[in-house]
């Protein structure tokens, strides 16, 4: 529970709504509040987070209210704003609170993605690359930014596609140790290969993710793209040089 949390120095939110680097980081408590409001402030978190997890998202901004204008745990209280907007699909106000943990707590990495993704699903799409480049440098070892770039890819044009592709695959690089993320890395990879007409490698990298995600059909059906393209190629002719 948040309270216990607090005092441990760590947190965890629920992980279908979290941002991709994972649970923030809680601040101390302020140890100047009296046990009562400090419980009471505690009491609502707990509340807000419990009704995330069940998506009520009025009810978790109504215990976000209640927690007041001085919560014990700030950092984690604008968090969970952005949760509770992210519910809702409002992704104007999804980008404000990123925002706004950004400029309080700028060390919190997984804010930078958190806006860029809010700033893409409004359609913003070249000002959302530029915050995701941005969230690479922020977070390079944050598998969110490249991997949602590299699925960006085949919507783009060919001279942006040509100038992240390099990037993209230093970046994804990055991750080919973490065994837990293979999938998507090597899907992500596989994206990039496939966007800048590179098929043998997409191929490769999409039969890598398929074989460490049997289960995922978007997989599948991307390597079934590939695999198509690449049947369809033309071969090169060995008498040119």
């Amino acid at each position: 529970m948040v309270f216990r949390r607090l005092f441990k120095g760590r947190a965890a939110i629920d992980p279908d709504l979290a941002p991709p680097v994972g649970s923030p980081q809680v601040e101390p408590p302020t140890q100047s509040w009296p046990f009562a409001k400090l419980a009471k402030a505690v009491a609502a978190l707990e509340k807000a987070e419990a009704a995330l997890r069940v998506r009520e998202w009025d009810k978790a901004e109504r215990h976000l209210e209640d927690v007041g204008q001085d919560p014990p745990d700030r950092a984690t209280y604008l968090i969970l704003l952005a949760m509770v907007s992210i519910g809702r699909q409002d992704w104007s106000e999804v980008e404000r609170r990123w925002q706004a943990v950004i400029d309080e707590f700028p060390d919190r990495l997984d804010a930078y993605n958190g806006r860029a993704t809010a700033i893409r699903m409004q359609g913003r799409i070249d000002e959302s690359i530029g915050a995701y480049l941005f969230a690479m440098e922020q977070a390079p070892m944050d598998l969110g930014p490249p991997s949602m770039l590299a699925h960006m890819l085949e919507n783009l044009p060919a001279a942006q596609v040509a100038e992240l592709s390099p990037l993209l695959k230093v970046a994804l690089d990055r991750h080919l140790d973490d065994q837990r993320q293979q999938p998507l890395v090597y899907w992500s990879k596989g994206k990039v290969a496939l966007a800048a007409g590179e098929l043998t490698e997409a191929v490769q990298h999409l039969r890598v993710a398929q074989a460490a995600a049997i289960n995922n059909l978007a997989i599948r059906n991307e390597l079934e793209i590939a695999e198509a393209r690449l049947a369809a190629a033309p071969m090169p002719d060995p008498s040119v040089a």
